[in-house]
């Protein structure tokens, strides 16, 4: 039977709550709201997205209202909620008819609140998606930051290494905390 350091057991739990906390804190740093997402194809032509909220459809109408207020109250079931509901739009076929734009931002804006709901597998899940349905293209947050790459910092923020993060296009205040958060997991 092999011995595992005390320390190391209560990290796991502090690391998890870090990650929590940090996905909620720079989430509101990050951007200006959810509808500030655009897509950049791969040419690196910017494009503006229509607002989520002008989408047509029941479902994506009913996800986006419980996305609202989950947003105002800052609870974590109703992120999980939201992020399920609009999941369930993306994946169903009430969105056979609908813009890529907007089919990208309905993911990005389900992975964000799986993170800020906590369910880190199904964000990294969401994520994945969207790299495989969408290959080199991304959204760029209204400071011009990367949804691709803030997210994968964020999931990932515990395996980065110092260069790696540097070369991710991730909002500034994101940065400072995983590198906050490296400096006082290893000291």
């Amino acid at each position: 039977m092999t011995h595992t350091p005390y320390h190391s057991i209560a990290i796991k739990p502090l690391k998890t709550a870090l990650v929590l906390a940090l996905a909620i804190t720079t989430s509101a740093c990050s951007t200006t709201g959810d509808n500030n997402l655009q897509q950049v194809a791969p040419s690196n032509a910017t494009q503006v997205v229509k607002p989520a909220t002008e989408l047509n459809g029941e479902c994506q109408q009913h996800a986006l209202a419980i996305a609202d207020n989950a947003s105002s109250t800052a609870s974590r079931a109703q992120f999980l909620t939201s992020a399920r509901a609009l999941d369930h739009c993306v994946i169903s076929d009430q969105l056979a008819n609908v813009e890529k734009q907007n089919r990208m931002q309905m993911i990005a804006i389900s992975t964000l609140n799986f993170i800020k709901g906590g369910d880190v597998q199904k964000a990294a899940d969401q994520l994945a998606m969207f790299k495989r349905q969408y290959p080199q293209q991304d959204l760029y947050f209204a400071d011009y930051t990367s949804f691709v790459d803030s997210t994968t910092a964020l999931l990932n923020m515990d395996k980065l290494s110092a260069t790696a993060l540097t070369s991710l296009n991730i909002n500034r205040k994101l940065r400072a905390e995983i590198e906050r958060n490296h400096y006082w997991l290893s000291h």
